[in-house]
């Protein structure tokens, strides 16, 4: 009988019996490679892991092939020797072979996650002759991949990039942003003399990527700053943003009212 695994070789299940008394014995079963020692790194328990790390274990005597299993959680990683599959290796992590003497692979992008607890180990086969020698199952490693770098949005407006920056015809501008995919963004105004004491708006739970400044906020004649940073669901915080300048128009000239002496019409 041929099986096949999902991620690695097929193997051959038939052969040659051993009889003890009255028993038939596969004689496969009498033959069990042994098992690797997995390397750091990544170490066991490791953090802060790229999401294409290299893997890699020692080389077991006899064996002509290795299979890779990586799993988000420890129970879905194989315990039985004669396992076939490791399903939720093909479809949350990774299930691969490798032919010896390689012992190691280098995960390709887009098979990790950020942020994300991964389990590990490897078996060593032979499958010359059939049926296949098959080996023990390595320690169970696991590590933790780097969470995503978190970016400072880039901001579109309103204003330049030097002071005193652009004029602007409102006190209440639209505030424009890119989306970094952020959980919340924090937007920053500061007035000249521009710095953390002179600070006039201040908003750290903001989403989406523009904002509406609220009347009353900004003043006639003012030349400001503002700066960005974003969040992750963390509450992790990025850099600060590149600045931009923008300056508000002076206040309109009204002329006085007159009271005496006089009235509103000649003579």
């Amino acid at each position: 009988m041929n099986t096949c695994r999902f991620g690695r070789r097929c193997r051959n299940t038939t052969g040659l019996l051993l009889f003890i008394g009255f028993f038939a014995i596969p004689l496969s079963a009498w033959v069990v490679l042994s098992a690797p020692t997995l390397n750091s790194p990544p170490a066991n328990g490791a953090t802060g892991v790229s999401v294409t790390p290299t893997l890699s274990w020692s080389t077991v005597p006899g064996a002509n092939g290795y299979w890779l299993m990586v799993a988000r959680n420890l129970a879905d990683l194989p315990t039985d020797i004669n396992a076939v599959s490791c399903p939720n290796c093909v479809s949350n992590g990774i299930s691969v072979n490798t032919v010896s003497p390689t012992t190691n692979y280098v995960v390709p992008a887009g098979k990790l996650i950020a942020g994300t607890v991964y389990y590990w180990k490897v078996q060593g086969y032979n499958t010359v002759p059939t049926p296949d020698t098959q080996g023990y199952y390595s320690s169970a490693y696991s590590f933790t991949t780097a969470a995503a770098a978190i970016v400072a949005p880039t901001l579109s407006s309103p204003g330049s990039g030097s002071a005193p920056g652009a004029a602007i015809a409102t006190l209440t501008p639209s505030f424009v942003w890119s989306n970094t995919g952020a959980t919340r963004y924090g937007l920053y105004i500061s007035k000249d003399p521009y710095g953390s004491a002179n600070i006039i708006y201040s908003n750290t739970n903001l989403t989406g990527t523009v904002l509406s400044m609220p009347s009353g906020t900004l003043l006639n004649g003012t030349n400001y700053k503002w700066n960005m940073t974003s969040f992750n669901s963390a509450g992790t915080e990025s850099s600060v943003s590149g600045a931009l300048y923008f300056n508000t128009p002076a206040a309109a000239i009204v002329a006085p009212t007159l009271s005496s002496p006089g009235s509103g019409s000649a003579p």
